[in-house]
């Protein structure tokens, strides 16, 4: 009997503070006005807000009555007590952004580890600055991935008019945080594959092209990053302006944001598409050219990805859900991210393939192979290109050596041991890689 008046008892307390709650969120009267006004005027309801709870267009009529003519907090609150009286259901879009979120970087963390992986003393390979420069993207991309659980907790993904002021105030602060991890992490993650690219094709024609990109690129994030920083004055008006109670000014920030959106969308073009003509003038078999350039394109997949986060700001615009509403354009900035992230570490995923699983029938390619001797990285995909050539013969042993690429990446040749194989053909312009070659490369 104890137990069950006990029972009752914490009941009856937790009853009375929801109703105390309830009772607590009272119409403004400039909200109460405007209910009174909309209702008599196109209904004949007079039971205040309650007459929106099953007349969607006299509700829409109320909210824009609400937001023309109250300030944001009264016209939230009177949401809040429409949205009570009627039951609506609390909108919760908070699991979807964290499943987004947390699944791309969890795919984009096991392609990092690949890297690491080729980085061992197993594969030999030298680690670079594109690779310092992805590990610093991937701490990035990690703490603007623990800001979506934190905002979360904070009420992100719900209507804010569900949400204490104070709540919505941090989500926002969480958000602008997020910005600019994400900011810093995308143009990181566009200059590693230009590092990448730079030390993987050695052709001065390339470089003349690479290398201003890579300038433009990093112009393009300083400035949109210093931009996205000081959009505000003070800084924290950012997240503090919401509701129109704090003191500042702030720059345009949805021009700002789609300006960013569109020259993102036209780098990630540039750079994704820069290696796909030096990748086709190789000399690769038409197996290996498939599978380098279907790797490589796999980076176009990000730009789909920014072409819906711009589409995404369509929604945003002077939003009073800012809780509910920057969903869509937050977990597509993570994708983004997450996926750029990815991209970037494929190729040493396929190596690590290569290696441990032989049977998947990859192509090798001279990176493949250079990869594993000291002192030979990236670079000699290019530099150590080996062929027999059977001319003007059906069969023969002709061995040569093209020393143009050495040249061009300023490498003084040390050694070569080259294994010449017979060449058997219809086609006297055959020709055969050789595989058993050992370089041995110093930087002059």
């Amino acid at each position: 009997m104890a137990l069950k008046g006990f029972v009752v008892a914490v009941l009856a307390v937790l009853v009375w503070g929801r109703l105390a709650s309830s009772q607590a969120l009272t119409l403004s009267d400039c909200a109460a006005n405007c209910t009174s006004d909309i209702t008599s005027r196109f209904s004949a309801c007079k039971f205040g807000v309650q007459c929106f709870c099953t007349d969607p267009r006299l509700l829409d009529l109320g909210k824009q009555c609400w937001e023309s003519n109250c300030t944001v907090r009264e016209a939230l609150t009177a949401e809040n007590v429409t949205s009570i009286s009627c039951n609506f259901p609390d909108r919760n879009r908070g699991p979807a952004s964290s499943a987004v979120t947390f699944t791309s970087m969890a795919v984009a963390l096991c392609l990092v580890s690949t890297r690491i992986v080729a980085m061992s003393p197993n594969f030999r390979l030298l680690w670079g600055w594109d690779d310092v420069i992805v590990g610093f993207a991937t701490i990035l991309m990690i703490g603007n991935a623990i800001c979506n659980p934190v905002s979360r907790h904070y009420g992100y993904g719900r209507d804010t008019w569900r949400l204490p002021f104070e709540h919505t105030k941090t989500v926002e602060m969480i958000f602008y945080i997020g910005g600019v991890l994400y900011a810093v992490g995308v143009a990181s993650t566009k200059v590693a594959f230009l590092v990448f690219y730079i030390k993987l094709f050695p052709s001065t024609t390339f470089r003349w092209v690479a290398f201003p990109l890579l300038v433009a690129t990093l112009l393009h994030g300083l400035t949109f990053t210093f931009l996205f920083i000081f959009q505000c004055s003070p800084i924290s008006y950012a997240w503090t302006q919401w509701d129109g109670t704090g003191q500042g000014k702030c720059l345009n920030f949805d021009l700002g944001a789609v300006m960013h959106a569109i020259t993102n969308i036209v780098l990630d073009l540039l750079i994704f598409g820069l290696p796909i003509w030096q990748l086709w003038s190789l000399s690769l078999s038409r197996k290996k050219k498939v599978q380098v350039l279907s790797m490589f394109c796999v980076g176009f997949f990000v730009t789909l990805v920014s072409v819906l986060r711009l589409w995404s700001m369509t929604s945003l615009g002077d939003t009073w859900n800012p809780t509910w509403d920057f969903v869509p354009f937050g977990y597509w900035s993570d994708l983004e991210l997450n996926v750029g992230i990815a991209c970037i570490c494929m190729p040493s995923l396929r190596v690590v393939l290569r290696r441990y699983f032989p049977t998947l029938g990859l192509a090798s390619t001279h990176h493949d192979r250079s990869a594993s001797r000291p002192g030979a990285g990236p670079d000699m995909m290019s530099a150590a290109a080996a062929t027999t050539t059977a001319a003007g013969a059906r069969s023969g042993t002709v061995t040569t050596l093209t020393q143009s690429s050495f040249a061009k990446a300023s490498l003084n040749l040390k050694s070569i041991r080259l294994s010449t194989r017979q060449v058997k053909g219809d086609d006297a312009s055959d020709q055969v890689e050789l595989c058993d070659y050992n370089t041995v490369v110093e930087p002059k």
